[in-house]
């Protein structure tokens, strides 16, 4: 068992970089068969789903909508710092944010990545 200082962790190398740049997210810990993550970006993530289990997001810092897609229908949620959204497994969802944001959250299993469809209702 250790503490980890969010700060310190953010000044290290981040565990993976996306091609842009705009986003980096650092592996904190494990926990049981997941992983607790921290990440900072801006712009638009893949539509992400996490089939094993739910899925934790903490927003730190910045403000960053969530939309998670249920059935056919989107539903989106604006996450402002202290904000917690619990993500339930099978379900599809992405982060968008205009500025740079910082998220810190939890999952479990494996992650999935898609270019989902729009959707307008």
């Amino acid at each position: 068992m250790k503490s980890h200082d969010l700060n310190a962790v953010m000044k290290k190398q981040a565990d993976w970089v996306s091609e842009d740049g705009d986003a980096e997210f650092w592996i904190l810990d494990s926990i049981d068969d997941g992983r607790v993550w921290m990440g900072r970006f801006k712009g638009t993530s893949p539509w992400t789903c996490h089939p094993d289990a739910d899925a934790l997001i903490h927003q730190l810092e910045g403000e960053s909508v969530l939309t998670v897609r249920v059935a056919d229908t989107n539903t989106q949620q604006v996450l402002k710092p202290g904000q917690i959204f619990v993500v339930r497994r099978h379900l599809w969802y992405r982060v968008e944010s205009g500025d740079l944001s910082l998220q810190y959250g939890t999952s479990r299993g494996e992650t999935l990545h898609s270019k989902l469809p729009e959707r307008t209702h």
